[in-house]
Formats: structure tokens, C-alpha cells, sequence
């Protein structure tokens, strides 16, 4: 798949150039992000000490129009009900991670994440190439704050992946290197002379 964007992408970051050809093993990504029942029946089962749970999400986390909407009453994790399918914020990247590993599972990886959203031709939005207002949940929809993680399905990816632009920002399995395409080169996992391969 193409990952990252093309030298004339004036909307892209420059450490997000040049834009490579990667190829990936299979895996599965989650249709939806995390929300804050799953979160929370995550601290119900798991019973994290106050440590480790300052460690995973900030319950005391407010911003504008928004918080977090997981408390601990006593021994017990509740969550606002009308607030369930919403996503889980304040989480740390030490959360997420401890979410993942206890539902079975990983964060994804930058290039796996990026594959998920942009599809293998590198789209510039899930949707396409084109911005189209009303897809997602960005600063152009005046809500302030974040909706359910199923409101936007017409902005899904080509993988039915939602809420993949706007929203919440998301964690990935591996931190930002700036030389992590020269990393990716010597493992052998690019190559910028061939287009994708098909399978």
C-alpha cells in the first residue's frame, strides 16, 4: 500500500514524505474506536490499583464541552449511559495498550493504522481524495466535543473502518521516529521503486 504522502501534498506534514510503497501481512483492525462501556467494563474486570489506573486515563479529565465520562464509585467503574458509544478519552497510551493486550489484541501499528484508514492507494480522506463536509467529526461540524463512534458510517474507509479522520486522535503501537522510514528501508519493509504487488 502507499503509505505517507506525496512530496506535493501541501496539506502534509513533512515528516509524512516521501510517500513509500509498503507491504504489510494480513491483520485485523477493529471496525470501530474503543468506547467508553468497552473502556469501562475493561476497569471492571481488570481492578487496577490507583497507580496504574492514573497510569491508563485521566477520570478527572475535562476540556470545553468535554470530559471524561468514566467514574469509580467505590470499588466499581460506571460510565454516563448516554455516553456509552461515544469514545473513550483521557486514556494514555499505557491504557490503551493494557486495553488491548486484556481484549486480546494490539494496538496497530503507524503503517497498519494508516493502511486501515487510506485503503492501499494512499487516499487522502477514507472517502476519497476529496473533502466532503458532514463525513466526519471535525472542527467544520461546530459540535465541539465527540460524537458516537457510529454517527459518520458514509465516512467509513474502504475497509468499513469508522471514524478514521475525526473524532479523537488515536494511539498506535509505535512511537514517531523521524528516521523511521530509513528504519523501514533497512528492514526491508519498503521499496520506492516498485508499485504495489498484487495479493
Amino acid at each position: 500500500f502507499l503509505f505517507g504522502s506525496k512530496e506535493d501534498d501541501q496539506d502534509a506534514y513533512q515528516n509524512e514524505k516521501p510517500q513509500l510503497v509498503v507491504e504489510l501481512p494480513d491483520y485485523y483492525i477493529d471496525t470501530y474506536p474503543v468506547t467508553n462501556r468497552q473502556f469501562c467494563r475493561f476497569l471492571n474486570e481488570s481492578k487496577p490499583g490507583r497507580k496504574e489506573l492514573e497510569k491508563w486515563i485521566n477520570l478527572a479529565g475535562e476540556y470545553g464541552k468535554e470530559k471524561c465520562r468514566i467514574r469509580r464509585n467505590g470499588n466499581v467503574y460506571e460510565i454516563d449511559q448516554e455516553f456509552a458509544h461515544y469514545p473513550v478519552i483521557y486514556v494514555s497510551r499505557h491504557g490503551a495498550a493494557a486495553y488491548a493486550q486484556w481484549a486480546g489484541k494490539l494496538l496497530p501499528t503507524e503503517q497498519q493504522w494508516e493502511k486501515a484508514a487510506r485503503g492501499t492507494r494512499g487516499l487522502k480522506y477514507p472517502w476519497g481524495n476529496e473533502w466532503k463536509e458532514g463525513l466526519c467529526n471535525s472542527s467544520e461540524s461546530g459540535i465541539d466535543m465527540t460524537t458516537e463512534v457510529s454517527k459518520y458510517p458514509a465516512g467509513k474507509s474502504v475497509y468499513g473502518c469508522c471514524d478514521m479522520a475525526g473524532n479523537v486522535l488515536e494511539w498506535c503501537r509505535d512511537w514517531f521516529d523521524g528516521k523511521y522510514y530509513e528504519k523501514c528501508r533497512k528492514q526491508g519493509r519498503v521499496n520506492n521503486n516498485k508499485g504495489p504487488k498484487k495479493g
